[in-house]
């Protein structure tokens, strides 16, 4: 899938389309919109191929947003092993 990428491409200014599907892109695009109209933040969960995924997204200026997409499935595998 698109969504599984190496940690050292650049996703900086691409389109959320080009990185998830494009029923989750449609969202990150839409709640980007909602974000830049109100001038905060909001998150977004997801799902991919049986992985989770958490999206924080910011309103960086008038037309920019900022997003930080952390996969959520890792994270909780991480914190059993520590328990």
């Amino acid at each position: 899938a698109r969504f599984l990428l190496d940690a050292d491409v650049t996703v900086a200014g691409r389109h959320p389309e080009d990185i998830w599907d494009a029923d989750t892109g449609a969202r990150i695009r839409q709640l980007v919109r909602r974000v830049l109209a109100s001038r905060g933040s909001d998150t977004l969960a997801f799902s991919q191929q049986g992985r989770s995924f958490e999206a924080r997204i910011a309103a960086h200026g008038r037309e920019r947003a900022l997003c930080v997409i952390r996969e959520l499935t890792q994270a909780a595998a991480d914190g059993e092993r520590d328990g």
